[in-house]
Parts: C-alpha cells; structure tokens; sequence
C-alpha cells in the first residue's frame, strides 16, 4: 500500500508514514493492508493466520482514526495488535502454513520451472527437439511460399500489363473502324 491511497493529514510525514506502512506489510502475520474508509476512517490488516481462529474474522485487526490519533498513530497502534494478539504459536505456525501455501499456488500457476539436473534437462530437450524440427520445417514451407507469391505476383504484374495493351490495340482498332467508315 503507498501512503497516497491515505487520507493523510495536512501536517503528516508522508516519508514516515511509509516507513511504517513497509514496516507493517514486513511483518510475517501481515497478508496485506488497505484503507478503512467513510464514517470512521482507519486501517486494516488482513493477517495470514486465519486457521489458527476459530472465526476468520479475528484474522484482520485494524485501527480508526480520531482527533487523536492520526494516520501514523494508527500504523504504530496496528502494528501494536497485530503483536499483542497474534505473536503466538498457533498464529504463526498457520502464518507460516498459509505463506507457503500461497506460494506453491503461485508456483503452479506460473508453469514448470527451468530444470532441476541434467536428466530433467535432456527430457526437456527431448520434448524441444520435436518443436524445433516442426519450426524449422515451417520456415522452409514459408520461405517456398513466398517465393511462389513473388512469381505470381510477377506474373500477374505481366497479366495485368498484357491487358492493358490489349485494351490499348481494342481502342486503337475501334478508333480506326471509326475513321474509316
């Protein structure tokens, strides 16, 4: 989160506000944080540990702001919570379990990684080499291919130019009926 998606107050340290929100967003618990808005303006933290709660709902904290307490204060008061009630063992421990979870999904989605040792390398090149064969005789059928389209395009340039004398000698002929009569 940057501090500009804050409402921040006109005398705020915006580079300290920062501070705290990358010192916030470092902690292990912390998924992600993001700005409370409307009738009672804040923050919240949406923590890993949701399977060490018996309701998900616990696994956030978040802080208001008041007259007293500014967007700052607030940072200071989450991260405050956030290790007063979930630096436990079941917390960090479910933390830890969900981070890696996360991880492994984006590992998954990403596809397969490069290989891990030269047998998962020569299966890979296995699996390559059919691949660069096809391409290789799909850039020869392409380059024929062009070649074609250069002579039909020459021989039609020639059509083309057989037509126009043609219709140059029909003009010529009719003119000359027409003259002559």
């Amino acid at each position: 989160m940057q501090a500009s998606a804050l409402d921040l107050e006109p005398e705020a340290d915006i580079e300290d506000v920062q501070r705290k929100i990358r010192a916030a967003e470092e902690l292990a618990l912390v998924k992600f944080l993001f700005p409370i808005r409307g009738a009672r303006p804040g923050l919240q933290a949406q923590l890993w540990c949701t399977h060490a709660h018996t309701d998900p709902r616990q696994a956030k904290e978040q802080s208001q702001r008041t007259d007293k307490r500014s967007v700052s204060a607030c940072l200071d008061h989450l991260i405050q919570l956030v290790g007063e009630r979930h630096s436990g063992p079941a917390c960090i421990a479910a933390a830890e379990a969900a981070r890696k979870a996360a991880a492994l999904e984006a590992a998954g989605a990403a596809g397969p990684s490069a290989p891990a040792n030269s047998f998962e390398a020569m299966a890979a090149a296995q699996h390559v080499k059919p691949a660069e064969e096809k391409a290789k005789v799909a850039e020869k059928l392409a380059a024929e291919a062009r070649a074609v389209q250069r002579t039909l395009e020459k021989q039609l340039e020639a059509a083309n130019a057989a037509v126009e004398a043609a219709e140059l000698e029909a003009q010529r002929l009719e003119d000359e009926v027409r003259f002559s009569s």
